[in-house]
């Protein structure tokens, strides 16, 4: 009997487990397989490990929102962006004046200063591969560059400045007025290496000044894209008192007082309905106003606005280097305050 309780005793750990095991098949028969015991599927769910927390993700870590999923705003925002290599961007300074009359007759032609370079750069809006930076971005670009015009005095500094505008040629010009006669001179510089690749003189008639202008035009764009082009007319017309009231509004622009600009032009263009100019300018003058307030609103941080105004700009402007790299940076931020 000794030896029985002794056995018994050693064997005690075996009984437990035997119990133990009794008591998991009636309380879960649906847990006992050929292979074993299972845990139950409550026990194995508690007894998985917690997944690992996700890493922060940096700021240069953060995910690009991928074509196919932006709006379609902003596929075409991205569009505007994208560089055309066939795409030849030209931008038109203001002529200066050489008139060596008297002061009357220099301010008797004064108004071409900004008249002829508008007449030109009009004209080279119409040419196929040509992209025109308008004068109402350069003096934007001259405003975020904090330059004044006497620094534009220099050669240098105006290809400095249409580099950034992201113009490749720039158009200078020049003229003289002798009574009846206009001499006018005209080069354009290749911005990247800045060398002339194309000069022009023209003398003929104050009286048929767009003529003159539509020809030397014509050469330009000739020498820009290769092959025969051909500027179609822009409605010019031969009224000096026309083109002085023009210029005014042109310098509204160059102040940046978009307003009083769509305001003049308005007025000119409701005296003188076929005169284009005054209407292209309206347009002119809304697109700086796009500009300048899609600044404003990238300064509020008010991203999809500010997305919107650069588009406007690129629609008229589509060769504008500060607008897309503008509406780059207003894209990166507005997808990542998604």
């Amino acid at each position: 009997m000794n030896m029985l309780m002794v056995w018994m005793h050693r064997q005690h750990g075996v009984w437990h487990v035997m119990l133990l095991l009794l008591g998991i098949t009636l309380l879960f028969p649906g847990e006992v397989s050929a292979r074993g015991v299972d845990a139950p599927s409550w026990m194995v769910a508690q007894a998985a490990p917690l997944p690992r927390s996700a890493p922060r993700l940096k700021v240069e870590d953060e995910p690009a929102v991928s074509q196919s999923s932006s709006s379609g705003d902003d596929r075409e925002a991205t569009t505007l962006i994208e560089e055309d290599p066939a795409l030849k961007s030209v931008a038109v300074w203001d002529f200066d004046n050489t008139t060596i009359a008297g002061l009357g007759a220099i301010m008797d032609v004064d108004h071409l200063t900004r008249t002829l370079p508008e007449m030109i750069l009009a004209g080279l809006s119409q040419v196929p591969d040509l992209a025109v930076i308008e004068r109402v971005h350069l003096r934007e670009v001259l405003e975020e560059q904090k330059l004044g015009a006497s620094e534009l005095t220099d050669p240098k500094s105006r290809v400095r400045l249409g580099n950034i505008s992201g113009a490749r040629f720039m158009v200078f010009g020049e003229y003289m007025s002798m009574g009846e006669m206009l001499q006018l001179f005209v080069r354009v510089v290749d911005v990247e290496t800045s060398l002339v690749v194309y000069t022009d003189t023209l003398q003929g008639s104050v009286g048929a000044l767009s003529q003159s202008v539509e020809l030397i035009t014509a050469r330009i764009a000739r020498t820009l894209v290769s092959g025969d082009v051909t500027t179609t007319h822009f409605g010019w017309k031969e009224d000096v008192g026309l083109w002085k009231r023009f210029a005014e509004g042109l310098a509204l622009i160059d102040d940046r007082k978009y307003e009083a600009a769509e305001a003049l032009f308005a007025e000119l263009l409701e005296k003188n309905p076929g005169f284009a100019p005054a209407k292209r300018q309206i347009q002119m003058a809304r697109v700086g106003e796009a500009f300048r307030l899609g600044n404003s609103h990238m300064q509020a941080k008010r991203y999809t606005e500010a997305v919107t105004a650069f588009k406007k700009v690129l629609r008229a402007n589509p060769g504008f280097k500060p607008a897309k790299e503008h509406l780059r940076e207003a894209l990166r931020l507005k997808r990542r305050s998604r």
